[in-house]
């Protein structure tokens, strides 16, 4: 995942999941209680970020990532460069991504755990007045909020000083008040349980690694220089497509994918490292548990092979133009 220095977003969650098993055996009250307490508990860090940033001049320009325009360049290099790029700029992104975002990640997964023992999404027809009241308030707070985020995020100039201000009071926002979007899009998930849209989109939602760690993959090798090289070279409305694109393409392959086999690709592997034995479905076997021969195996392999040197190709003559 490589869009841009203010992307790099390294990932905490896996620490707050160990956090987390700490509530498994905690009553409910426990776990609302500590939710509320974490989210109010970051506020105040947010607002101590802004003013530490505001009070060096607006971080140097640089935001989120300290020097974004170096990162810039190593990811428009090869992927040697980008990668080394984004390891030096990792560490303090990481402070600076833990610092906002542990206390509303937290309190995120603690209401999902509640949810979950509740089983509010198991019989959503039975909590409508709670789907109407968080749909209320993502209109209200949520979706205003999230636009000014997004507003006030693209249109920084990181070779400002007040550009770098600027980014962070962006992601303060939008951490700030992102779960009350969030519950607008549980809301409307509950609410339409029935509907065709989510049927489309279910698969997806069976291979949600592989759809994450798939939409990185490929949107690093539209924008980093590895690949298409189009980074910083698309407004927001071409962006605005490619994503879509990418979203859709990848709900294709899920649908697609699960026709014929038990599990997505990274899951069975996850499955197979939970627990530590190999699933009765291998990645590459059919439903009926058939397992993919030898030659069909190689066939895979060269289409594989074949579609990355298509990919290569696009890629020159993309940067040749």
């Amino acid at each position: 995942m490589c869009s841009s220095s203010a992307e790099v977003r390294p990932d905490v969650l896996r620490l707050l999941g160990v956090v987390l098993l700490w509530f498994v055996t905690r009553s409910d009250r426990t776990a609302l209680i500590a939710a509320a307490v974490t989210y109010v508990l970051g506020v105040p860090v947010l607002l101590l970020v802004v003013w530490v940033v505001a009070a060096e001049g607006g971080a140097g320009g640089g935001g989120i990532v300290e020097d974004g325009a170096a990162l810039d360049e190593a990811l428009l290099g090869g992927f040697g460069e980008a990668a080394l790029g984004r390891a030096v700029a990792l560490p303090g992104a990481l402070v600076f991504q833990a610092a906002l975002n542990w206390s509303f990640a937290l309190t995120m997964f603690l209401l999902g755990l509640v949810a979950g023992r509740r089983g509010l999404l198991a019989r959503p027809e039975e909590n409508r007045r709670l789907w109407q009241r968080l749909l209320l308030l993502a209109g209200v707070v949520g979706l205003p909020a999230a636009l000014t985020s997004a507003a006030l995020f693209t249109r920084a100039d990181l070779t400002t000083d007040d550009g770098g201000l600027q980014q962070v009071l962006a992601v303060a926002i939008g951490f700030t008040t992102a779960p009350a979007l969030t519950g607008g899009y549980i809301a409307l998930a509950a609410l339409g349980t029935r509907s065709r849209l989510l049927a489309v989109m279910a698969p997806a939602g069976r291979m949600s690694l592989t759809g994450y760690l798939g939409e990185s993959i490929l949107l690093a090798a539209i924008v980093c220089g590895w690949g298409l090289g189009l980074l910083g070279q698309l407004t927001a409305f071409p962006a605005s497509m490619v994503a879509l694109g990418v979203w859709a393409g990848l709900e294709v392959f899920a649908k697609t994918w699960l026709t014929r086999f038990r599990y997505g690709p990274l899951e069975w592997v996850l499955r197979a490292w939970s627990y530590r034995q190999i699933p009765p479905d291998a990645p590459l076997a059919r439903r009926t548990g058939r397992q993919l021969t030898p030659r069909a195996w190689e066939r895979g392999c060269r289409t594989t092979h074949r579609y990355l040197l298509m990919l290569s190709t696009v890629a020159r003559t993309t940067r040749s133009r």
